[in-house]
């Protein structure tokens, strides 16, 4: 039987929405004094809406491409999206989906569109209330199931309450902010005790892109454009979604606040990898001519941090990216190896799966095998639980990986045609005994083969089905 290689990865960006959430998780979980101004599922006439505060918002559940802003998510495109199925929020499917594509492991992201409660007190139990549940969720698989805890972007004070909530709770990996969205921005003085304690219980921050403009099917300045495919394609490759993330990390470096904490971590994800070199270049270029005295910001006093703006980068700034091919031929040249990890944006539109092993095969041509390993599997070894050294949990490197892929690569074509079997003897123990009787996992190997299927991944990658960006977030 004609066999394709498989590259086991973890991935480091993945989703779970707002429309996919249990309709009862916050009218079950919130103090019974704010369930009826909480968040609910109500039908009308569009369908059912999640509503609040007494204003309807975003669908729940089912709805197609052509009910909603025309832009296919990936779980449609993949022919599992069936009515009456929360397919992203039921553990079960979810990992069956992980298997078709390959994944390890998830992490995932909460809802990318702000959720915008007036109430202090309501919005803060609506965040613990998500966190809850998700922690309740990745129980069913917690080594493949990598929730990340959601802060809020409206209060410094509640998103630190939070942060220790969920640090004092133990085994969380990652948290994070819309940062693009922060109200006062990340970089004020108000978010100063944040960052002390984000740096204190050393769990990674993430920057997540946030939606930014409404999802329809052209915006009203394309809409009055000579060209709409003229105008949106210009206005995409002019403003990249990642570049949202540009102001809120140039403050946390001109801010200093990488200085006063050196240990902090931030995860710029899905921020896509291409623009970043330009970025880093430009900060230090306007760095550089401050401090030499080509001032360029009036007469006022300035105080610059105490290193390049790319040093910050190196040293506390890690990036996930989507399906980059550019980007992915600058790692190792100018993007450090060991901050840049994929996603596959499940089950966003703008996902690579279930074509996933696609983009891993394209890496071969422009990145060698120990750093596709880092980048698809170690994920800059970044999310590793607290006290524990990266090779030692899972979402760390595993020794043998690295010498199995090279010889892999030696033999691209033949193993593109035979079954490879297996991987070191001891791998499965070092990992865990969970997961060596795990079906995902077989021997703990990176390269497995199954059938070759799917004439649809060479269709995806002519057509652009892989989901064009409708919003700012996948």
């Amino acid at each position: 039987m004609e066999s394709k290689v498989t590259y086991r990865f973890i991935s480091a960006d993945d989703h779970i929405d707002l429309r996919w959430l249990p309709k009862d998780l916050w009218t079950e979980r919130l103090p019974a004094k704010l369930r009826e101004r909480g968040p609910r599922v109500v039908e009308t006439e569009k369908g059912a809406c999640w509503t609040w505060e007494g204003q309807t918002f975003s669908p729940h559940g089912y709805y197609t491409a052509a009910q909603g802003s025309g832009a296919m998510w990936a779980i449609e495109r993949g022919g599992v999206m069936r009515e009456g199925e929360l397919r992203p929020t039921t553990a079960d499917l979810r990992l069956t989906d992980m298997d078709r594509d390959g994944a390890d492991a998830s992490i995932m992201y909460g809802p990318t569109d702000p959720m915008a409660i007036a109430d202090p007190e309501l919005r803060r139990h609506c965040y613990e209330a998500y966190n809850d549940w998700l922690s309740d969720f990745c129980a069913a698989k917690p080594e493949r199931l990598i929730g990340v805890g959601q802060l809020s972007m409206e209060d410094p004070d509640a998103a630190r309450g939070e942060l220790e909530r969920l640090a004092k709770r133990g085994g969380l990996r990652h948290v994070n902010i819309l940062a693009s969205r922060a109200s006062p921005p990340v970089y004020d003085d108000a978010w100063a005790p944040f960052w002390a304690l984000a740096e204190e219980v050393g769990i990674p921050i993430g920057f997540h892109l946030a939606v930014l403009v409404k999802k329809t099917r052209l915006d009203d300045e394309d809409r009055g454009a000579a060209n709409h495919v003229i105008a949106v394609a210009s206005r995409f490759a002019k403003d990249p979604p990642g570049v949202q993330l540009l102001e809120p990390i140039t403050g946390l470096i001109f801010r200093s606040v990488f200085d006063r904490h050196p240990r902090l971590k931030i995860v710029m994800a899905e921020a896509g990898l291409a623009w970043i070199p330009s970025m880093i270049q430009g900060l230090d270029i306007w760095y550089q001519r401050t401090r030499d005295g080509r001032r360029l910001t009036g007469d006022g006093p300035i105080t610059l941090p105490e290193l390049l703006p790319s040093e910050y980068f190196h040293r506390q700034i890690w990036i996930s990216f989507v399906d980059d091919p550019l980007g992915m031929k600058m790692v190792g040249s100018v993007l450090d190896v060991d901050k840049v990890m994929f996603g596959s944006d499940y089950p966003h539109p703008a996902s690579t799966w279930p074509y996933s092993q696609q983009v891993i095969a394209d890496s071969m041509e422009s990145i060698s095998a120990d750093v596709r390993q880092k980048i698809f599997y170690r994920v800059g070894g970044v999310y590793h639980r607290a006290g524990q050294a990266p090779e030692e949990d899972l979402l760390g490197c595993v020794d043998s990986v690295a010498q199995f892929m090279d010889s892999v690569d030696r033999q691209r074509s033949e193993a593109l045609r035979e079954e490879w079997i297996g991987c070191r003897a001891g791998v499965a123990s070092r990992v865990g005994p969970d997961f060596a009787g795990n079906g995902g996992w077989q021997s703990v190997c990176l390269v497995r083969s199954l059938p070759r299927g799917d004439a649809g991944e060479s269709e995806w990658r002519r057509s652009g089905k892989c989901g064009a960006r409708h919003c700012g977030a996948g």
